[in-house]
């Protein structure tokens, strides 16, 4: 009921979010996940697109994060060439609200212990990534790190990763555009806080990822 009714509390506030992009195209389907940053709504037949949890409280923080994740797209598209759906984040005409409409991966699902080989090619690639610019793919998702968790008392459930996808055609498509920052480069309250956040956030992923899916 709780669920049934946050829900219903955060469609609501997506709805009045888009309204902001004065664009009638911007019709939100079903629900299809949330992640620690945005919620996800299908987006006609074959887009999604990712909402806020939070309204951005200021022009700057939105411009701010409006370019982190153009960045984000550029740098997964340089290392992950050919494994990120198209990808577009949208600012509203005043420029205050961002959104981010991503193609939909056909009949995707998420990777499991099975898909191993798969997760080593990628986690390489990875490697390169945190070596270079000091960041990481947030592999297993907020959803999947829950399935990681219970697993651990539990095992009859099987672990997943909800950011990385198995098409049907078995290709492997990296849904997720956030980046954990693994590299403190400006230190602010603001900064170091988020850095900690991510360290932590990783070093889980990490143990996880050897745990299951290597």
């Amino acid at each position: 009921m709780g669920s049934n009714l946050l829900q219903k509390i955060e469609r609501r506030y997506a709805k009045k979010y888009i309204k902001s992009f004065k664009n009638d195209e911007l019709i939100l389907g079903r629900l299809v996940g949330q992640g620690l940053f945005h919620v996800v709504y299908k987006l006609g037949k074959n887009k999604v697109v990712k909402v806020p949890l939070r309204p951005p409280i200021s022009k700057k923080l939105v411009r701010q994060l409006y370019e982190n994740e153009l960045q984000s797209i550029k740098l997964l598209n340089t290392y992950f060439k050919g494994l990120i759906p198209k990808t577009e984040v949208i600012l509203s005409p005043k420029k205050h609200k961002y959104i981010i409409i991503q193609e939909v991966v056909q009949r995707g699902s998420p990777v499991l212990p099975t898909h191993k080989e798969m997760v080593r090619k990628v986690y390489l690639k990875n490697k390169e990534l945190i070596n270079k610019e000091g960041l990481a793919l947030d592999f297993l998702g907020l959803v999947g790190l829950k399935s990681c968790l219970n697993a651990v008392f539990n095992k009859e459930i099987i672990p997943k990763m909800t950011n990385i996808l198995i098409s049907k055609s078995n290709r492997v498509f990296i849904v997720d555009t956030n980046l954990l920052e693994l590299k403190l480069h400006t230190k602010t309250v603001r900064t170091i806080i988020f850095w900690i956040r991510d360290r932590f956030r990783w070093e889980l992923t990490k143990f996880f990822l050897k745990m299951y899916f290597l």
